[in-house]
C-alpha cells in the first residue's frame, strides 16, 4: 500500500487525525487578560467535545511565523473516520459549531480543514514543535510520491529525524497528501524546513504541483486549562 505513511511504524487502535487552521476573531475584550473571552470560549468548547465518545485528544496552538501569529492551528485525534462520520451529524457534534464559529475571524478567515486516516498510535504525540505540510497530487501519481516520500522520512540521519512523521491523503481531497511530523525543538523543526524539505520538494516537483508548509508551537489540551 502506498499510503499511509507511519515513522516510527507502531501497532495500536489508529485514529482519525483531524488538523485545521484558521485565524483568530478579535473578540470584544471586557476582562483583563486581553485574550480571556477567546480563551473562555475555546476551553468551553474544548471541554464539550473532549467528552464526545468518539474524542481521544485534543492539541492546540498558533502558527509560528511572525506573520501568522494570529493563526490558530488545532489537531484532533478521533477514534475512527467511520465513527465520526456517523457522530458529526448529530446534536452534541453540531450544537458546538455555533461557538466554534465566534472563534474565526468572519471577514478574513483563512480557514483550512483535514482529516487522515492512520493506522498505529492511538494519539498524536506531543512534540516541541510541530510541521505540517501539504503536497497537491494528482491522483495517478500518487504511488510515486509515496515511493520518494517514504525514501525521504527513511533517508533522515539520526539527529535530524523527527519523533514521528505521519502522511495520507486527505479525506477532503484526494490529491492532497497531508503530512504531519513533531520535532524536538524549533531548531530542529527549522533545519528540516530549510534543508532536506526543500530538496524534497525540489526532487518532486515534477509530478507535485504545490506545496504549502508551516510550523506550528501546540500543547495537549487539559481540563484544568
Amino acid at each position: 500500500m502506498a499510503f499511509p505513511i507511519i515513522y516510527p511504524a507502531v501497532s495500536g487502535p489508529g485514529r482519525l487525525l483531524e488538523i485545521c487552521s484558521f485565524r483568530r476573531s478579535s473578540i470584544p475584550e471586557s476582562r483583563v487578560p486581553p485574550s480571556f473571552l477567546y480563551d473562555e470560549i475555546f476551553n468551553g468548547i474544548t471541554a464539550k467535545s473532549s467528552q464526545f465518545p468518539i474524542s481521544r485528544q485534543t492539541l492546540s496552538g498558533r502558527k509560528t511565523s511572525k506573520e501568522e501569529r494570529d493563526i490558530t492551528v488545532l489537531i484532533a485525534d478521533w477514534t475512527s473516520a467511520q465513527e465520526k462520520d456517523i457522530f458529526e451529524p448529530g446534536p452534541e457534534y453540531q450544537g458546538i459549531k455555533p461557538a466554534f464559529g465566534e472563534l474565526v475571524d468572519a471577514e478574513n478567515p483563512t480557514f483550512a480543514c483535514h482529516h487522515i486516516i492512520l493506522p498505529g498510535l492511538a494519539v498524536t504525540p506531543e512534540a516541541g514543535r510541530y510541521v505540517a505540510e501539504f503536497f497537491s497530487v494528482s491522483g495517478l501519481q500518487q504511488g510515486e510520491f509515496a515511493r520518494k516520500l517514504r525514501e525521504h522520512v527513511e533517508s533522515l540521519v539520526t539527529d535530524a529525524m523527527p519523533i514521528f512523521f505521519h502522511a495520507a491523503p486527505s479525506r477532503e481531497n484526494a490529491e492532497v497528501v497531508v503530512a504531519v511530523s513533531g520535532w524536538k525543538s524549533g531548531v530542529n523543526a527549522d533545519a528540516y524546513m530549510a534543508g532536506v524539505s526543500k530538496k524534497f520538494q525540489e526532487a518532486v516537483k515534477s509530478i507535485c504541483t504545490e506545496v504549502v508548509g508551516y510550523q506550528a508551537d501546540m500543547k495537549k489540551w487539559e481540563a484544568s486549562q
